[in-house]
């Protein structure tokens, strides 16, 4: 496609299977190439060729540096607005909906939080719906929360399955790299910015998010969304919303309009163009 094209700019949204050594085999070079990176990055990874690295994370910024990249620049996502016009007729089936993936290795702390939540939501004296869309190594999953796993979801289905839950559950995994010395870099910090944040307040969901201290400069918490620190708030977040829906539907509305408004998919192609 890119030799066919002859583009001018070339953005990689995928800067692991397509990097240095990829660009370097093209026939045509385009004038600027740029990528976007918010994932583990593998030791020995080679930006050389990349003009821009792209990333809503500080640490992946530094780190795009170190490992070539001539320059790196805050981004962030977008929301693409015709999704919604998908999902006119989706509805919410469960109390409480996840939609992501379960791995040993990147997403210890979200699995603990699913599986608490799994757990609460089988207390005879406090139950709740429960709906996981899980992929990833599903064979790991815990008894409790395979009772609740409908499967992987992808594309428009994915979008559904987040308008499936009063509440939609967000968490953060680890990302990480080494550096020269073989030493782990944490690539997240205190940072979030990941897509499910968008593209759950965007569909109009209300969003429990995991507290992270850059989450205000995308929602207000308490206003926008709502957050959790630990898995005990984390489930009496859950049952408060619950028992009090219209508070929850304001902050999901005023989330969603926030959302729109300020990170729509054409809000980020005009701030990706002055980049």
């Amino acid at each position: 496609q890119v030799e066919a094209v002859k583009p001018d700019v070339l953005y990689l949204s995928e800067p692991i299977t397509f990097d240095s050594a990829f660009i370097r085999s093209l026939s045509w070079k385009p004038r600027l190439v740029l990528g976007w990176r918010a994932a583990n990055v593998p030791a020995g990874t080679d930006w050389s060729e990349f003009d821009v690295m792209l990333s809503s994370l500080a640490a992946m910024r530094e780190t795009a540096l170190r490992f070539g990249a001539r320059a790196a620049e805050h981004f962030y996502p977008g929301y693409p607005e015709w999704i919604n016009g998908k999902l006119s007729d989706a509805r919410s089936e469960y109390d409480v909906a996840f939609t992501g993936m379960w791995t040993l290795d990147q997403h210890p702390g979200r699995n603990r939080y699913l599986q608490e939540v799994a757990k609460a939501a089988l207390d005879p004296e406090q139950s709740f719906t429960l709906g996981y869309y899980l992929s990833g190594q599903v064979s790991t999953i815990t008894p409790e929360v395979a009772r609740f796993n409908l499967g992987g979801r992808f594309g428009i289905s994915m979008h559904r399955a987040l308008r499936s839950g009063k509440i939609v559950l967000d968490a953060r995994g680890i990302l990480e790299t080494r550096d020269g010395s073989g030493k782990t870099v944490d690539l997240a910090r205190r940072e979030t910015a990941n897509m499910r944040i968008f593209e759950a307040t965007g569909a109009g969901s209300f969003l429990l998010t995991e507290h992270f201290d850059n989450l205000p400069d995308y929602f207000i918490p308490g206003v926008e969304v709502e957050t959790f620190r630990n898995g005990k708030e984390l489930v009496e977040k859950i049952r408060y919303y619950l028992a009090h829906p219209e508070t929850r539907e304001a902050i999901a509305r005023r989330g969603q309009e926030r959302c729109l408004r300020e990170y729509g998919i054409g809000a980020r192609a005009a701030a990706l163009d002055t980049i």
